[in-house]
């Protein structure tokens, strides 16, 4: 049995006078001008592709990303924040101001540009890899992070020799990129994996490192 397949609506149901009033040329003339408009909306929705975000860009990629898959451009902190202080009890008296906190370290904001968050989306929601994670599904995300301009699949397997995948105790997984391979990708690699904007297994901890 043939699968059935949804295709596009092409025609919206137009508009229609009753038949007592087809004589008069003014309602028709309005009547003609509301399903040419109703016509030329329906074509320009469909021309959108609206699924298809990879040809998206600005607001409207925020939009349909949020709308239809429900993921909100991420922001991506890199470098690591101490804090010392918060929960009561948790310091001696006198080392700080009461009530009050220690944040040493530094870190700042990666612009989450277009490309990475059509990256980001791509890894959440691409089903070509199947559902569970294996070393090969992993390796084939990243690859398809570090290569996939705004988000297109991968077309050099064979550059997945450049990433390995580590299974230590305490199910840590270390992903390792080669130095040098992609450098500046890897590392937002890495944050979007710190900060869990990357869905992967709770059971496993995962580390990114490329230097």
């Amino acid at each position: 049995m043939a699968i059935p397949t949804s295709q596009p609506v092409t025609t919206p149901l137009p508009a229609y006078l009753y038949q007592q009033y087809n004589n008069n040329p003014n309602l028709l003339a309005f009547f003609t001008a509301y399903n040419t408009t109703s016509q030329n909306y329906l074509n320009q929705i469909n021309n959108l592709n609206l699924p298809i975000y990879t040809g998206l860009s600005g607001n409207l990629l925020t939009f349909v990303a949020l709308g239809l898959y429900g993921f909100n451009r991420p922001a991506l902190p890199v470098g690591v924040l101490t804090i010392v202080g918060g929960d009561y009890n948790t310091e001696d008296y006198n080392t700080i101001d009461y009530n009050a906190a220690i944040v040493s370290g530094s870190s700042t904001l990666l612009a989450v540009t277009d490309d990475i968050f059509k990256r980001c989306i791509t890894w959440n929601f691409y089903k070509g890899d199947g559902y569970q994670m294996d070393t090969m599904w992993l390796k084939r995300r990243v690859l398809r992070f570090l290569q996939g301009t705004n988000g297109t699949d991968i077309t050099n397997i064979g550059d997945l020799q450049y990433i390995s995948v580590a299974y230590t105790s305490g199910n840590f997984v270390n992903i390792r990129v080669t130095p040098g391979y992609n450098d500046t990708m890897a590392q937002i690699l890495q944050s979007a994996v710190i900060h869990e904007v990357l869905q992967l297994p709770f059971q496993y901890t995962f580390t990114v490192t490329y230097s």
